[in-house]
């Protein structure tokens, strides 16, 4: 994973005028505020489901230095999508909810599109052949009159009850 930087050594950034600076991937940050003990080095991460685990990762190392200290902006995707859905300016009849993300947090959490909207939902990747499953997916419960809402797993996608424990 990297947010910023070079694919370089880790060395300390050039601060701006302001005293930040970017850092160097996450794998590598750790390694510079050792040389500073005395300054007070933040990282901040922003992102969502799929970058918090990875962050989690580091930071749970037991040798880490002292003065570093994490700021994360961690949000959620499916809380995004109900508050569209629920102010009535959704702008879209169907979703295609991301795989990637229903790898983490299980398929199971996109259901509410379907069962509370009524909106044709289902759950696909990012290859050519996922997004055409989750299109064909959500034009056939579009042209269907029975229930809604095919949250279908995708390769790397468990089924409702392989993931019911992985949410917090």
């Amino acid at each position: 994973m990297r947010l910023g930087g070079s694919p370089a050594p880790c060395r300390r950034p050039a601060p701006s005028a302001a005293g930040w600076s970017r850092s160097p991937p996450p794998a590598r940050c750790w390694r510079w505020p050792a040389g500073i003990p005395d300054q007070r080095v933040v990282f901040f991460a922003a992102g969502f489901e799929t970058t918090t685990a990875p962050i989690a990762a580091l930071f749970s190392r037991t040798d880490l230095p002292d003065n570093l200290l994490l700021l994360l902006s961690a949000r959620q995707t499916w809380p995004a999508i109900a508050h569209l859905l629920e102010d009535g300016t959704a702008g879209f009849d169907a979703l295609i909810a991301p795989g990637h993300v229903a790898t983490i947090m299980g398929a199971e959490q996109w259901r509410f599109v379907a069962e509370t909207h009524g909106l044709p939902t289902a759950v696909a990747g990012f290859t050519p052949g996922l997004i055409l499953a989750g299109l064909h997916a959500v034009l056939l419960q579009a042209l269907a009159t029975g229930p809604r809402g095919s949250t279908t797993p995708t390769r790397s996608v468990s089924p409702p009850a392989a993931t019911a424990g992985h949410r917090r």
